[in-house]
């Protein structure tokens, strides 16, 4: 690679979330970075997640994922081995059509738990596919069967940073020389300290071990097609899948919009390691997306899940002083915070504060401890396990920044308040279409003073549900 010019920088004092994720996306179009290779592999794609999280922290924009302790990642080894043994995918030779990677975390409803993107579509699959379950944080919620097996060999928490230590990637001359480049100019655009060649080299190791595995099980089960949930992160996966020519398909799990590095991407560039073929809830996300798909491959199959949670709480009755907030693990201690205080000034209000799914069990005890200290007693707390939609039903309100919980509530009717903070920009739509309210950070919310709202088209954003095509 060259090193091109140096440019003038931009003043980086004044940096809000949506100016990090435009000023990447400008860099990215103007280094031309997609199309850029390290050791063979188109790294930009597999590093723009990170870093723009990696920036955020910086920022303080968001907050530090809780990982798992080492004496719940030892007490995990006896699993481990029996699954690895017992369950493997690689211990099934048979050759199946179809590989489903289905999402690690599971919900629970009426206690059972599932996938809530994949599982309505089993039925679509025939009999000549196979599951593929990749656990949450080591654990299992769903038993093996004749169509489901474990990825445990790949996938474990406490082995696979240590297993991909093992595929080295290494620079050139010239090539350490561009990410030198690169990380100087990105860290004085931003006023950061990012160590962009370190971000670069754990990717290319992560991207070679899942090439190399999935490489072996691909060959092994000589599928046709492979279905996954969240492309980003999987680029070694779906390039061991291309060159095995498997058509690869993703299910929507989440919030798209032009502010997300793992979706929206330059207009007219060609970017790697993306999937052939998309499956998502409705036209609003594709609109709203800088996809890089033809729109010929993408198919508005709806939200099955939320359409069955619908019809099944459809008589639910509504509670005028319920109050659901919405956390994400990403600014859980600053959502747990407004709730709190809410609860303080709504007394009269039943305030349930509903976590994500990334939340440990240690955030529970700390944000119960801080709630009996408080004297409040009007404030509940949720984990992110249960589905969603029960705690919608019969809520009149729902507070949160930009999770997909916002769109269900929406969908729920319910009256969404947003609050404005890191993430809001990918609510835009939402907000100058006035179908929420936005407030600042500080505000103290009033529920008995909020103004009229406009009522949302759900078939825009969720679809009436449509199977899925074989093709």
């Amino acid at each position: 690679m060259s090193l091109p010019a140096t440019e003038d920088h931009q003043d980086a004092t004044a940096m809000t979330s949506k100016d990090i994720i435009n000023r990447l996306s400008d860099l990215s179009r103007e280094e031309g970075l997609f199309t850029k290779q390290i050791d063979g592999i188109f790294f930009w794609k597999l590093v723009i997640f990170d870093l723009h999280r990696t920036l955020l922290k910086q920022y303080n924009f968001i907050e530090e994922s809780v990982g798992v302790s080492r004496p719940s990642k030892f007490s995990r080894l006896g699993s481990l081995v029996k699954n690895h043994y017992r369950h493997s995918t690689f211990r099934r030779k048979e050759p199946v059509a179809t590989l489903i990677l289905e999402s690690s975390r599971k919900v629970r409803s009426n206690g059972t738990y599932y996938d809530p993107y994949t599982w309505h579509h089993h039925g679509l699959f025939g009999d000549n596919y196979e599951l593929i379950d990749q656990g949450f944080r080591g654990y299992h919620y769903e038993k093996p069967d004749k169509n489901r097996t474990y990825a445990e060999e790949i996938y474990y928490d406490s082995l696979y940073p240590r297993y991909l230590k093992l595929f080295k990637s290494s620079f050139s001359k010239t090539d350490l020389e561009y990410v030198n480049f690169l990380e100087s100019r990105i860290n004085e655009d931003f006023g950061t300290k990012v160590d962009l060649a370190g971000l670069i080299q754990a990717q290319l190791r992560r991207f070679k071990c899942q090439y190399v595995k999935y490489g072996k099980l691909f060959s092994l089960k000589r599928p046709e097609k492979l279905y996954l949930v969240c492309s980003y992160g999987k680029e070694g996966i779906i390039h061991a899948a291309r060159e095995k020519g498997i058509t690869v398909h993703e299910f929507q799990h989440g919030i798209m919009s032009s502010y997300h590095p793992g979706y929206s991407f330059p207009t007219g560039m060609q970017i790697p390691y993306f999937p052939d073929k998309l499956l998502l809830f409705g036209e609003y996300w594709a609109e709203s997306t800088n996809l890089p798909v033809d729109p010929g491959n993408i198919q508005f199959i709806g939200f099955p899940d939320l359409d069955q949670k619908l019809n099944q709480l459809s008589a639910t009755r509504k509670n005028n002083k319920k109050v659901v907030f919405i956390s994400q693990w990403t600014v859980s201690s600053f959502i747990f915070e407004k709730s709190l205080e809410t609860a303080k000034a709504n007394p009269d209000y039943a305030i349930l504060l509903r976590l994500h799914p990334a939340e440990t069990h240690g955030s529970i005890q700390v944000y119960t401890r801080s709630i009996t200290e408080s004297g409040v007693d009007n404030l509940t707390i949720r984990d992110g396990n249960n589905s969603i939609h029960e705690d919608l039903s019969d809520a009149s309100f729902a507070v949160g920044i930009c999770s997909t919980g916002i769109f269900e509530a929406l969908a729920f009717k319910c009256t969404v308040i947003l609050l404005d903070g890191s993430g809001i920009e990918n609510m835009e739509y939402l907000i100058e279409s006035s179908y929420v309210h936005k407030v600042s950070a500080s505000a103290i919310i009033d529920f008995k003073s909020l103004p009229a709202l406009r009522r949302m088209e759900r078939s825009y954003i969720f679809k009436e549900y449509t199977p899925c095509s074989k093709g």
